[in-house]
This record gives C-alpha cells, sequence and structure tokens, in this order.
C-alpha cells in the first residue's frame, strides 16, 4: 500500500506542478510550494487522495505539510493498514 500511496502523490503532485510550467522532476524532500503547489492546489489533490483511498485528511494538518514526503506520511496515517 505504501508503494501504492507514494505512486499516486507523486502522479497528483506531477500533473498539478505541470500546470504550472514547473519541470516533472519531483523528489521526496522537495517543498511543495517549489513545486508551485499553493492552498487551492493543495486542496484539490487532497481530495483526489481522499477519494482514490477512501480516507479523511484533516484540513487543519494541511498548512503544517511542507515536503512531499510530508504529505506521503499524511496519506500513509489516514490510510487503513
Amino acid at each position: 500500500m505504501a508503494d501504492d500511496i507514494e505512486f499516486k502523490v507523486l502522479q497528483l503532485l506531477d500533473r498539478a506542478s505541470n500546470n504550472s510550467g514547473i519541470p516533472k522532476t519531483i523528489t521526496r524532500d522537495q517543498h511543495l510550494s517549489d513545486l508551485g503547489i499553493d492552498s487551492m492546489k493543495m486542496v484539490e489533490i487532497t481530495f483526489e487522495l481522499e477519494k482514490f483511498f477512501g480516507i479523511e485528511m484533516k484540513e487543519a494538518a494541511l498548512s503544517q505539510l511542507v515536503t512531499v514526503t510530508d504529505l506521503i506520511k499524511m496519506v500513509s496515517a489516514a490510510a487503513p493498514a
């Protein structure tokens, strides 16, 4: 499941960042802001992740996400074991 989560997160970030004209290469330690992911895009990404994995993530925690790894960990924590 962890590989599925990472793949889906990277896929969504890649799509969102490409809309901003940012190059495609995304690493786990990149800052979301460096990818052009603003709060509106983060809400859209979160909605898609919740729908895809059948999970619910706390909106208040979204503002504390800094890196790609932070997002992956948040989704992993919300996903059933």
